[in-house]
C-alpha cells in the first residue's frame, strides 16, 4: 500500500514537471518579443538622451551662456573656427532629430551629404584665406590660430577671430604653399560650386550648356553693337568731310536714323547702351539739319556738341564728342580763323556777355584729355607682419598682468593690427576711473618694451579705452593701394585719400567739405609726401578745366617739379613777396566770384555750375564756361610769415573765412607749429588739421588743441582732425615716391601744355617791380651782401661796417625786413637772415647775362 502511494506520488511529480516544462516551452516566443521590444526601447531612450544632450550643447554654444557655453563654443571653434554657429546649429538639429525620431538619419542621399561637406570645407578655406590676407600674414597659419584659441580657452571667453579653425588652417597651409592666394581662392570657389551641384543633383552637363549659351549670346550682342558703332562713326566722319556750301543729299542721315531704329529694337537688358547711342544721335542730328537747311546758323550751333561732353565723362562719350566737334570746326574755318568765344555773366547786370578774344578758350581743348590711371604708379610689395600676430597675444597678457599689479581691474577685449601701431581695446571694471589707466602710460610702455604708447580715453562711440602700441614691423601704405581702394564718387573731384587707419580702412578727405586744411609737423615727419599725395590725387581725378592750382613754395625745391602742368594758374611761386601778392590776387578772385554769384542769383559754386549746365542744355542760348575749383597750396607758412607776415595773414584769414562757397580752398603746411606762425585767427578759420610728429605737447596743442601728436612715430604717422569730429583719428599716411610723382606729371604734360593766367602773372610781377623801385639807402645792396655773408644781422653791425649813424643803419635793417632779407627783431639777439645767394641774385638781377658778375658782390 505504501509502495503504491510512492509510485503514484512519483507519477504526479513527473506529470507536474512535464506540465511546467510544457508551459514554459509555450511561453518562449512571447518572451523573446518582449525582450526585443525592451531592448529597442532602451536603445531609443539612449538616442533620445543623446539627442537631448546634443541639442543642449548646441544651444549653450550658440548663445554662449556662462562658462560651459563659452567652453562648448571654443570646442567647436577648434575645428571650424568662426563658423562655429553653423556647426553648432547642425549639431543641434541632429540632436533634435535623435530626440524626436529616436534613430540616426539614414535616408539622406550620400551625394547630398558629400555636397554639404564640400561646400562647408570650401567655405572654411575661403574664410581662412580672407582672414590672413587682411592681416598680411604669410606663414605660421595654424600656429596663429592655435595661439588665439589657447588664449580664449584660458580666459573662458570667445573674443579672438580664428578664421576657419584648425581645419581651415591646415587646408590653407597646403593650398597656399602649392597655389598661393589666388589659387586658393580658385580652389575654394570651385569646391563651393561643385558642392552646390552635388547637393542639388543638377547634372554638370546642363550647367555647361547654360554657360555656353550665355557666352554665345554675349558674343553675338558685342559683335552687333560693334558693327553699329562702326557704321555710326563711319557715317558721321563721311558727313564731316562735306563742305559748307554742299547742298547735295545726305544718305548718312537716313543711315543714322536706321541705326536709331535698330537700337530701339534691342531688348530691355541693353537699355544703358541704347541710351548712350540715343544721346549721341540727338547731339548729332540737329547739326546735320542746320548744315543742310540753314548753313548760316552753323557758327551758332557750334557749341552744341560740347554739351554732351560736359555731361558724359566716360571715354566713349569723349570720343564721340571729338567726332562731333571736328566737322563743325572744318565748317567754321573758311569763314573765321578765330575760335568761338565763350560767354560770361556781367557782374553788374547779370547778362551774358562774350569774353575778350585773348581770353577765349574753346571747349575742344579738353575733349581728348585723359586722366592718369593707377597703372602709372609703382607696386609696393606687402610687408610681412606675421610676427606681430603672435606678439599681440603676448602683449595682451602683459597688459592685463601690468594693470593687475597696480590694482586696476581691466580686461583686454579686442586688438586691431594696423600698419604702424596695434590698438588694444581695454574695458575698465566697475568703479575704475579712466585717469588711472591714463596715468599708467609710462609703466605700460616699460612693461611692453615699447618706444612710446598713446592712450585714447575713451574711444569715441565705444565703452573702451584704446592703447596704441607701436609695431616692431611697420608696413608701408602704398598710394596706389589707397587710391585703388578709395570709393569712387564721380561728383567729388576734390576727395583725396590720405592713408589707412589702425583698422585698415582707407581714410579720405573731401576739400569741399573741410574746406581748408592745415598740415604741421617737424622736419622729416611726412608733410611734403602728404602734399604730393594730395596734389597727385587731384591730378588723377580732375581735368584742368575743373580744378586750378596755385602753388607757393618758399623752399624752392619741393613743388617746383609741378611747373608747366596745365592745372597751374601761374608758375610755382617761390619769392615770399610774390607769394603775398598771389594770395591777395586769390582774394580778388574770390570777391569777383561772389559778384558773379550775386548777379546770377546763386549761393555757391555748385549752384552756379548747375545754372551753367542748364544754360548750355538750351540750344538757343550761347555757351558758358563752368567755374573751376581753385586750390592754393602753401608748403612752408613760417617763411612767408617772417617775410610778409601781416599781408600773408590777412589774405589767409579772408580766404579761410569766405572762400568755401566760391570754390577756393587752402592747404597750408608748416614745420614750425608755434603761435607766431599759426596765429589765433588762422586756427579759428581752418578747423580741419593734420598733425605729424612734433617735439612737444605744446606744439601738439597748437595744432590739434590736444595732446597726442608728440607720441607719433614719424614717417607718415599722423593725427587727422577733420571738421565735425570731436577727437582726431590716427592714420598712417600714404607714401608716393618722387618717381611716381614725375610719372603722373609727365603724363599730364603730354595731355596738354600749361596755360597760365597772364593777367595774374603780370599783376604779381608788376607789384614786385614796384617794390624794387622803392628808394633804398645807397649802402642797401652792400648791406644785404654783408649780412648774407655773416649769416646774422643787427643795427650795430651795419653801423660799424659802413661807418654810418644809428638811425641810418636802423632804416637799412627795416628795409631788409620789409623786403624779406631778415626776420623780425628778437630782442637783444641778432636778426635771423632768411635769404641766400639765389635770393640775392634774383632780387638784384645778378643772374641775368647783362648784369655784373655776382662774384663782384659776394667774394
Amino acid at each position: 500500500m505504501a509502495a503504491a502511494k510512492k509510485k503514484q506520488r512519483k507519477k504526479t511529480t513527473k506529470t507536474t514537471k512535464t506540465t511546467k516544462t510544457t508551459k514554459t516551452t509555450k511561453r518562449t516566443p512571447t518572451t523573446k518579443k518582449k525582450r526585443a521590444s525592451r531592448s529597442k526601447k532602451q536603445n531609443n531612450y539612449q538616442l533620445n538622451i543623446t539627442g537631448f544632450f546634443f541639442a543642449l550643447i548646441a544651444i549653450l554654444a550658440i548663445f554662449r551662456w556662462g562658462f560651459l557655453g563659452n567652453l562648448f563654443a571654443n570646442c567647436f571653434r577648434i575645428f571650424v573656427g568662426d563658423t562655429y554657429i553653423v556647426a553648432a546649429t547642425i549639431f543641434g538639429m541632429l540632436g533634435l532629430y535623435l530626440l524626436t525620431i529616436g534613430h540616426w538619419p539614414h535616408d539622406l542621399p550620400l551625394k547630398r551629404l558629400l555636397g554639404m561637406f564640400l561646400v562647408y570645407l570650401s567655405t572654411l578655406l575661403l574664410n581662412t584665406e580672407i582672414f590672413f590676407t587682411h592681416l598680411n600674414v604669410h606663414s605660421q597659419f595654424t600656429q596663429s590660430i592655435w595661439v588665439s584659441l589657447k588664449a580664449d580657452f584660458q580666459r573662458g571667453q570667445v573674443t579672438e577671430a580664428v578664421a576657419g579653425g584648425m581645419i581651415g588652417g591646415y587646408l590653407y597651409r597646403a593650398t597656399y604653399f602649392l597655389l598661393s592666394n589666388w589659387g586658393t581662392i580658385l580652389i575654394a570657389i570651385i569646391g563651393i560650386i561643385a558642392g552646390v551641384l552635388l547637393f542639388t543633383m543638377i547634372p554638370f552637363r546642363d550647367v555647361t550648356q547654360a554657360v555656353l549659351t550665355v557666352v554665345k549670346g554675349l558674343g553675338n550682342f558685342t559683335r552687333s553693337l560693334g558693327g553699329r558703332l562702326k557704321n555710326f562713326s563711319a557715317n558721321f566722319f563721311e558727313e564731316g568731310d562735306q563742305p559748307i556750301d554742299d547742298h547735295q543729299s545726305m544718305p548718312s542721315e537716313d543711315e543714322e536714323f536706321s541705326v536709331s531704329g535698330a537700337n530701339n529694337s534691342n531688348s530691355q537688358g541693353q537699355s544703358s547702351v541704347d541710351q548712350i547711342m540715343q544721346d549721341q544721335q540727338l547731339a548729332a542730328v540737329p547739326t546735320k539739319h542746320q548744315n543742310s537747311q540753314e548753313p548760316e546758323e552753323t557758327a551758332e550751333g557750334l557749341p552744341k556738341p560740347h554739351d554732351g561732353f560736359d555731361v558724359h565723362f566716360s571715354p566713349t562719350g569723349a570720343a564721340v564728342t571729338t567726332a562731333q566737334t571736328n566737322p563743325s570746326q572744318d565748317k567754321v574755318t573758311p569763314t573765321s580763323a578765330q575760335p568761338t568765344p565763350t560767354k560770361t555773366i556781367d557782374p553788374q547786370t547779370g547778362e551774358i556777355l562774350p569774353a575778350k578774344a585773348e581770353q577765349t578758350v574753346t571747349h575742344t581743348d579738353y575733349s581728348n584729355y585723359q586722366l592718369p590711371t593707377s597703372d602709372l604708379l609703382s607696386v609696393i610689395p606687402p610687408t610681412d607682419q606675421s610676427g606681430e600676430v603672435a606678439l599681440i597675444q603676448k602683449n595682451r597678457a602683459t597688459l592685463e598682468q601690468t594693470f593687475k599689479s597696480f590694482g586696476v581691474d581691466v580686461k583686454v577685449i579686442h586688438a586691431d593690427l594696423g600698419p604702424t601701431v596695434t590698438k588694444y581695446e581695454v574695458k575698465p571694471g566697475m568703479g575704475v576711473k579712466v585717469n588711472k589707466i591714463v596715468n599708467l602710460a609710462d609703466d605700460l610702455a616699460l612693461a611692453l618694451a615699447a618706444k612710446d604708447i598713446r592712450i585714447e580715453a575713451p574711444i569715441p562711440g565705444k565703452p573702451y579705452v584704446g592703447i596704441e602700441v607701436p609695431n616692431r614691423t611697420v608696413a608701408t601704405v602704398s598710394f596706389r593701394e589707397v587710391i585703388e581702394k578709395q570709393p569712387m564718387h564721380p561728383g567729388k573731384i576734390l576727395e583725396v585719400p590720405l592713408g589707412k587707419s589702425v583698422t585698415g580702412e582707407v581714410i579720405t578727405a573731401n576739400l569741399t567739405k573741410m574746406p581748408h586744411l592745415l598740415i604741421a609737423g617737424s622736419t622729416g615727419s611726412g608733410k611734403s609726401v602728404m602734399i604730393n599725395v594730395i596734389i597727385t590725387s587731384i591730378l588723377m581725378r580732375a581735368r584742368p578745366d575743373e580744378v586750378k592750382l596755385m602753388l607757393i613754395d618758399p623752399k624752392m625745391v619741393e613743388l617746383s617739379v609741378y611747373n608747366d602742368i596745365p592745372h597751374l594758374l601761374l608758375p610755382v611761386v617761390t619769392n615770399p613777396k610774390k607769394a603775398a601778392n598771389a594770395l591777395n590776387k586769390a582774394v580778388s578772385e574770390m570777391e569777383d566770384r561772389y559778384q558773379r554769384f550775386e548777379a546770377a542769383g546763386v549761393r555757391d559754386i555748385d549752384e552756379y555750375n548747375e545754372l551753367v549746365r542748364e544754360n548750355n542744355a538750351d540750344k538757343n542760348k550761347p555757351m558758358m564756361d563752368e567755374m573751376p575749383f581753385m586750390v592754393n597750396v602753401i608748403d612752408e607758412l613760417a617763411d612767408l610769415m617772417m617775410a610778409a607776415g601781416n599781408e600773408v595773414e590777412t589774405a589767409i584769414v579772408r580766404l579761410a573765412q569766405k572762400a568755401r562757397a566760391a570754390g577756393v580752398h587752402l592747404i597750408i603746411a608748416t614745420q614750425r607749429p608755434s603761435v607766431d606762425v599759426i596765429t589765433g585767427l588762422i586756427k579759428a578759420n581752418i578747423p580741419s588739421r593734420i598733425a605729424f610728429a612734433v617735439s612737444s605737447g605744446i606744439d601738439s596743442r597748437t595744432i590739434l588743441d590736444a595732446n597726442g601728436a608728440e607720441k607719433l612715430l614719424g614717417r607718415g604717422d599722423m593725427m587727422f582732425s577733420p571738421v565735425g569730429l570731436s577727437k582726431p583719428i590716427r592714420i598712417q599716411g600714404a607714401y608716393i615716391s618722387g618717381r611716381d610723382v614725375q610719372k603722373i606729371i609727365d603724363f599730364v604734360k603730354e595731355q596738354q601744355t600749361a596755360d597760365y593766367d597772364q593777367d595774374l602773372i603780370a599783376h604779381v610781377n608788376d607789384v614786385t617791380e614796384d617794390d624794387h623801385q622803392q628808394e633804398h639807402d645807397e649802402h642797401f645792396q652792400e648791406a644785404v651782401e654783408y649780412v648774407i655773408q655773416e649769416k646774422k644781422a643787427s643795427t650795430s653791425m651795419i653801423q660799424r661796417r659802413f661807418r654810418i649813424g644809428y638811425n641810418r643803419a636802423a632804416l637799412i635793417i627795416e628795409d631788409m625786413e620789409q623786403v624779406g632779407v631778415v626776420g623780425p627783431s628778437e630782442g637783444s639777439k641778432g636778426r635771423k637772415v632768411l635769404w641766400g645767394l639765389a635770393n640775392y641774385q634774383q632780387y638784384f638781377g645778378l643772374n641775368n647775362p647783362e648784369a655784373p658778375n655776382s662774384d663782384e658782390y659776394l667774394s
